[in-house]
């Protein structure tokens, strides 16, 4: 009998330790989120006043992919070590050419604030005080925004939920250490403010996808400019229809495409259509000395051919692939 009772236990011992082994605990992954925004078109500049078809690029606002993951036991060990080694900032690079939407979205995409409280916060905020250089801006209603082309491209630490105000002040801050006394006063010098210079250089980021190729292209507009002519190029309307439809006001948006158009509007734009790097700041402040008033690049070689008149741009825009030999 004796025998039989410790034999029972026995059983039933093995039976429980057995329910108190833990199962595996495999955690699922995540996709990282993807940051969306504008591109830009092959341009040709012309006098034909007749507008291309462009691409509306995308501007959906970046979403992550989350699934769930199997809660696992916590120590205070882990704890103290999830605390201690979790990073308090990120990196984050501003590329070249991007513009203010662009901008926002990345930075949404990587924790650092909402791309509607950045977009807000830019446009209420009063910089001005702190910025010298987003004092100078003209108040114009036609302007799509207030800071673009002011967002300086570079690789900046923020904060993860970093405030709008405090996140778009580094970037200001990087324009205002580029956009040197020097600059300012070479500007002046050729009778342009900084906020036209920024423009033009926006203009030739866009235009210009080799940095050889900047200050022909800065050559064509000043040329243009002083004919007091349309610019017609291709990467405004990309702009409007990338980066600013869809995200500003639409009672609006008669105003700024009428004003934002360069084959609508004489000479430049109200707003820059992007924020430059420092290589189209340079070639809008030294245009190379041609009489260019008309260029176009062909898609697939990517050169680039520059004409003084109407009839020798045609002949190029057969070499380029973009009209027919007649």
């Amino acid at each position: 009998m004796i025998k039989r009772v410790c034999a029972g236990l026995s059983a039933l011992l093995v039976l429980s330790l057995s329910a108190c082994r833990p199962k595996d605990d495999t955690p699922a992954s995540s996709a990282a989120p993807a940051a969306s925004g504008t591109g830009s078109a092959v341009t040709t500049a012309s006098t034909t006043g007749t507008a291309p078809e462009t691409t509306t690029a995308a501007r959906q606002e970046p979403t992550a992919s989350r699934t769930k993951t199997p809660l696992k036991p916590t120590t205070a060990a882990t704890t103290t070590a999830a605390t201690t080694t979790e990073p308090r900032t990120i990196k984050v690079t501003i590329p070249e050419g991007y513009t203010l939407a662009k901008t926002f979205l990345l930075l949404e995409s990587k924790g650092v604030a909402s791309f509607n409280n950045l977009l807000k916060t830019a446009e209420t905020y009063n910089f001005a005080k702190d910025y010298p250089l987003v004092a100078q801006i003209p108040s114009d209603p036609n302007r799509c925004y207030k800071l673009e082309g002011y967002l300086f491209p570079s690789t900046y630490e923020f904060y993860k939920n970093d405030k709008p105000e405090d996140a778009i002040g580094r970037m200001l801050r990087g324009s205002k250490e580029k956009y040197t006394a020097a600059i300012q006063n070479k500007a002046k010098a050729m009778g342009l403010t900084m906020d036209q210079i920024v423009i033009i250089a926006s203009l030739i980021e866009k235009e210009g996808a080799k940095p050889a190729e900047m200050n022909n292209i800065s050559a064509v507009i000043h040329n243009r400019m002083q004919k007091n002519w349309k610019l017609e190029l291709d990467s405004t309307i990309t702009y409007l229809e990338g980066a600013v439809k869809g995200f500003t006001d639409p009672n609006k948006w008669d105003a700024f495409r009428n004003n934002n158009n360069t084959y609508k509007c004489t000479g430049l734009p109200a707003t820059p259509i992007c924020n430059p790097g420092m290589n189209a700041i340079q070639a809008a402040l030294s245009p190379t000395e041609a009489s260019y008033l008309f260029f176009c690049s062909d898609k697939k070689t990517g050169v680039y051919y520059y004409a003084d008149t109407y009839e020798e741009h045609q002949q190029n825009e057969i070499k380029a692939g973009l009209r027919a030999a007649s």
